[in-house]
């Protein structure tokens, strides 16, 4: 029912020409008066939160009622004439929603077009605030504007008037045919919102807003919508709005003049009509709402959308056409963009998706105007994941990126850049790559699905319904909403964002830069990339050794077995990371890359620049701090030479000098003594493994002529976009200077591969981690695949985040203050190298103590103390985290990695996004303490801020020595490090046995143990040391 108005006696006694020359007032609540009407608000919202700071307004009509004879036609103004016995309106809630489809009787109703105003309470009229105007999605068939309130938009920035608008949808908004433009008119639904924008520019201003400052937004149909109110009229007629945000522009098959008339004989024929003539339209606008919805579900869902009309029509020609021909609106202030994975909602289920027909067949399901030959060449474009060189996993990867180009990802970059085309520089382009956690639950293979982004910028309602966001969910929903709203006040989205969010650039001509909304994987992601702060702060660091010769630092290490005891490999060195060096012309001395910016004239492309740019060798010492002693590597955190450098990443070489050493994994174990004593908070001493390629990819890309030698080839589960060279190419192509990071930058590619860390941390935390991948070796991405190929955040055993404060840090159960031994196992099912993985055990020594590693001691988890599948999904739910380990196959696809073989990588590195705090303190910011796996470490929020740490801790460093590798058992006994004080020898042994048997890699014994001391056969309890023994 249309709210019912409560009259009130006025007093003509003053009343002029206009309605603010009245006071009007109603016991409902605060009243904004019209003239010709007056509405009384709600101060309270649906969620409690948010009582005084926010007044909405609902059901407020925008047009005539769209019924009887005005059914299919153009909407009606209303009879605005001042009224002076006018009524106040309750608008305390919602007005009626309108028809759906599929439809059915009291599932919404005809007249239905209502607005909806959120003011900040303070807010008076004539206070120019901005004005957000958003358009719902659904596919222009259903929908409407309760499921997405607005009053968080409101609230948060108190600087912007936020509106909403039902508009007609499916067969009553969008029937065409031959006898609807005869008596009627096409498009209705696009008519009802711009009619709706006329009634904001005409009213806004009682309400606080600002008719000229009008932002208009929406998400897929609602994305659709803002993109064909910029077209409509060809981009001839002036819009009632200055700025546009169109996100995932949901635009589908446009029906054919044959099918419209097909179309219209379905509808009349199921309503019991004449199929044509005006007895037609007579018909139906008199049959019965009951009919029109047997009419509305004779139709496939999408056929009833805008479809081109006449030449001198709101949509005259296909949109794509238009924004090509430079027929749209100019002038307008744009973001665009899509999620990640928003094609996978419209490919269907990936079990149903595994060949080339498949492929083809999830297409033409959706676009059915495709012919035979066309699809021949998309598919040629999205080649075959069996062709070499394919980025794509599988044919369901092809088949959803192809329909997310078709759909979502070209027409906002086809918008944005014609945009930059008239001359209008003000333009935005963005991806959205944080799932939405409900979504995600039911259905993990949406990835970032569609609509994610609509989950955070509405407080994660479903039909106005409040959800309560967790601490990973509030700093997305802040983010976004303050980026629209500081868009809709200045054109600028970070001219007035949130102190923590990166500033989002232009999108230009020479920077085609698209920022990516991350927030959620910036709070967990970080666990093992080397971040952009590992970059030299100049490229003029690396320039004391121009065309030096390369000497790589010695590091023996040593490969042990049970039988035969450990060998030291004495030929074994380390070598730096091509992305530190310096890069320069191969015939001369000039800087292919300095500071954040590729020299053009020398890189116009990734293949010329390869060809025409050379790395050169390494000062390993003077410049870089990297320093080695029999088998110990020390990496300096800042070393000042002819220039700044900060922090290192170096990789161990195999015994030829010209390849990297490859380390097999399972059923093996893996130790190292390491000194952290001088790392401070903010800092990572971090020491893992990568499935790079032996020759660091020389073999694969003929332009890659470095190789391994000097350090090329890097990959990691962030897929980072900050490495210069990528397969044999520079990653010139979308080349942006990092905002936080006055050194580095980011290219249109990452390089992307399975990671496990090993080591990550400082004197305060430390964590260990697995990140499955999807993708095979080394693999270049692109796009939503750098953020979708691989576990960024990983399955981490932090001993801290797991609720064990007391054993990891200065002075604790390991003490960081010492030297100490770090072992890892993977452990198979068999006790074999061809067995399945299916663990990652940690063990320290330390001062001749075998310590086992810490249990969990989180509220709903079992007492884990190492990696496997089942502590990896109890860990997510216990943090309320979504399962991407498993989504990526966890310890399995880490198996197959693992047999394939790894590169060993050790570096020290600040964190210019997140200062660590990921690692070593309360993450997220703001974060509740008290909730399981926010706090991370003891070190202060305030901590980590690398200019900070730059200049107060730049001779902070890490030691790593005694590396080896073999058999489990093998590698430790009472520990390879020698106690920092005399200890007294403690008894062969205090175990105190109880009944049961031990596992297979199991502790079986050691002073204070008390649990059984009998090993599985064929096991036996083999004595590592007086603290351990362990069943093998």
């Amino acid at each position: 029912m249309w709210n019912i108005p409560t009259f009130v006696v006025l007093s003509v006694l003053g009343i002029g020409a206009h309605a603010a020359a009245t006071s009007l007032t109603s016991s409902l609540g605060p009243v904004v008066d019209l003239g010709y009407i007056a509405y009384a608000g709600n101060s309270t919202s649906p969620t409690g939160q948010l009582n005084s700071t926010v007044t909405f307004f609902g059901g407020i009509r925008y047009v005539q009622p769209p019924v009887g004879d005005l059914r299919f036609r153009a909407p009606k103004d209303l009879d605005e004439t001042y009224n002076p016995t006018r009524a106040v309106v309750d608008a305390r809630s919602w007005g009626p929603i309108c028809v759906q489809q599929p439809a059915k009787e009291g599932l919404g109703v005809e007249d239905c077009l209502s607005l909806n105003i959120w003011k900040p309470t303070s807010a008076r009229a004539g206070a120019k605030l901005p004005v957000i105007f958003y358009i719902h999605g659904g596919g222009f068939y259903a929908g409407s504007s309760p499921d997405f309130p607005m009053y968080d938009w409101v609230a948060q920035d108190q600087k912007v008037v936020a509106v909403s608008i039902n508009y007609r949808l499916n067969l009553l908004g969008f029937l065409d045919g031959t006898a609807v433009r005869a008596n009627g008119t096409p498009n209705a639904g696009l008519l009802d919102q711009r009619a709706a924008l006329l009634w904001i520019k005409r009213h806004i201003s009682a309400f606080g807003g600002d008719p000229d400052e009008v932002t208009i937004s929406g998400e897929s149909a609602g994305g659709a919508s803002v993109l064909l109110q910029a077209t409509a009229w060809g981009g001839k007629a002036p819009v009632p709005f200055k700025r546009a945000v169109a996100q995932s522009i949901g635009l589908y098959t446009l029906p054919l003049d044959h099918e419209i008339e097909d179309i219209f004989g379905n509808v009349t024929s199921a309503a019991g009509c004449p199929t044509s003539g005006t007895e037609a339209m007579a018909c139906l606008r008199a049959a019965p709402l009951s009919a029109l919805i047997k009419s509305i579900n004779n139709v496939r869902n999408n056929f009833l959308a805008p479809t081109i009309d006449e030449p001198n029509g709101f949509l005259p020609d296909l949109p794509s056409r238009l924004i090509a021909q430079g027929k749209f609106r100019r002038g307008i202030d744009l973001i665009a963009g899509h999620t990640t994975n928003d094609g996978r909602n419209f490919a269907g289920n990936p079990k149903n998706v595994n060949s080339d027909a498949d492929v083809r067949t999830a297409v033409t399901n959706r676009y059915r105007h495709v012919t035979s030959a066309t699809l021949d060449k998309v598919l040629q474009l999205y080649p075959s994941p069996n062709i070499s060189g394919s980025p794509f996993v599988d044919n369901y990867d092809r088949a959803w990126t192809i329909m997310q180009d078709i759909i979502m990802g070209c027409m906002d970059q086809h918008w944005v850049n014609a945009t930059l085309r008239t001359g209008h520089k003000n333009a935005y382009s963005y991806r959205f790559n944080v799932p939405n956690p409900v979504d995600f639950a039911a259905n993990p293979w949406r990835g970032v699905g569609h609509t994610s982004d609509v989950y955070y910028l509405f407080n994660g309602a479903t039909g106005g319904t409040f959800h309560p966001f967790n601490t990973t969910e509030v700093p997305v929903a802040r983010e976004i909403i303050q980026y629209w709203t500081s868009f809709a006040r200045s054109g600028n989205p970070s001219a007035f964002k949130r102190a923590y969010s990166p500033v989002w650039p232009t999108y230009t001509e020479n920077n085609r830069v698209v920022m990516t909304e991350d927030f959620i994987s910036r709070l967990t992601m970080y666990s093992a990339v080397v971040l952009l702060s590992l970059y030299l702060a100049a490229v003029q660091a690396q320039q004391v050794g121009t065309n030096k010769a390369e000497v790589h630092p010695p590091l023996p290490w040593q490969k042990c077995t049970k039988s035969g005891g450990c060998v030291t490999q004495s030929s074994a060195k380390v070598v730096l990371d091509a992305n530190w060096r310096w890069v320069h012309t191969t015939t001369g001395y000039t800087n292919c890359y300095t500071g954040q910016k590729w020299d053009s004239t020398i890189c116009p492309d990734g293949a010329t620049c390869a060809k025409n740019c050379a790395v050169d060798g390494a000062d390993y010492s003077g410049t870089y701090g990297i320093t080695a002693s029999g088998g110990a590597l020390t990496l300096k955190f800042v070393t000042k030479g002819d220039g700044t450098n900060v922090g290192s990443r170096v990789y161990l070489m195999a015994s030829d000098d010209t390849k990297y050493e490859m380390f097999k994994l399972k059923n093996q174990e893996f130790t190292f003594d390491v000194d952290v004593s001088n790392l401070p908070c903010g800092l990572n001493g971090a020491l893992y493994f990568t499935e790079m390629d032996a020759d660091g990819g020389m073999a694969k890309y003929p332009n890659n002529k470095a190789g391994a030698k000097y350090g090329t080839g890097y990959c990691d589960a962030q897929c980072p976009k900050d490495i210069k060279f990528i397969n044999g190419e520079g990653n010139v192509a979308g080349w942006t200077g990092s905002p936080n990071d006055s050194n580095s930058g980011s290219g249109t590619y990452g390089t992307c591969c399975t990671e496990m860390d090993i080591w990550e941390a400082n004197s305060m935390a430390t964590a260990y981690t697995p990140h499955p991948c999807s993708v095979n070796g080394q693999t270049r991405c692109s796009g939503s695949q750098c953020s979708d190929y691989c576990d960024q955040p990983g399955c981490d055993f932090n001993s801290y985040r797991m609720g064990d404060k007391s054993f990891y840090g200065k002075g604790l159960t390991v003490d960081t203050n010492k030297k100490m031994t770090v072992v890892t196992q993977f452990i198979t099912a068999d006790g074999t190298a061809t067995g399945a993985l299916t663990e990652i055990r940690r063990i320290y020594v330390q001062d001749g103590k075998v310590i086992q590693n810490s249990k969990t001691k989180v509220s709903g988890m079992d007492a884990y103390d190492s990696v496997t599948d089942k502590f990896c999904a109890a860990q997510k739910t216990a943090f309320n985290d979504q399962n991407v380990f498993a989504n990526k196959g966890g310890l399995a696809t880490m198996d197959k990695s693992f047999s394939k073989g790894h590169v060993l990588v050790l570096s020290i590195w600040d964190d210019h996004a997140a200062n660590m705090l990921w690692l070593d303190s309360d993450y997220p910011v703001g974060g509740n303490t008290a909730t399981p796996g926010v706090a991370r470490g003891a070190c202060a929020t305030s901590s980590g801020v690398p200019a900070d740490i730059e200049s107060a801790s730049p001779n902070a460093s890490v030691t790593f020595s005694n590396i080896k590798f073999g058999d489990i058992g093998s590698t430790y006994g009472s520990g390879s490090t020698t106690p920092t004080n005399p200890t007294t020898s403690a008894p062969a042994t205090t175990t105190t046995a109880s009944s049961g048997t031990v596992a297979h890699y199991g502790q079986c014994g050691g002073i204070g143990y008390s649990g059984p001391t009998v090993c599985v056969s064929p096991y036996t309890c083999v004595k590592n040391g007086d603290y351990y023994s362990q069943c093998l």
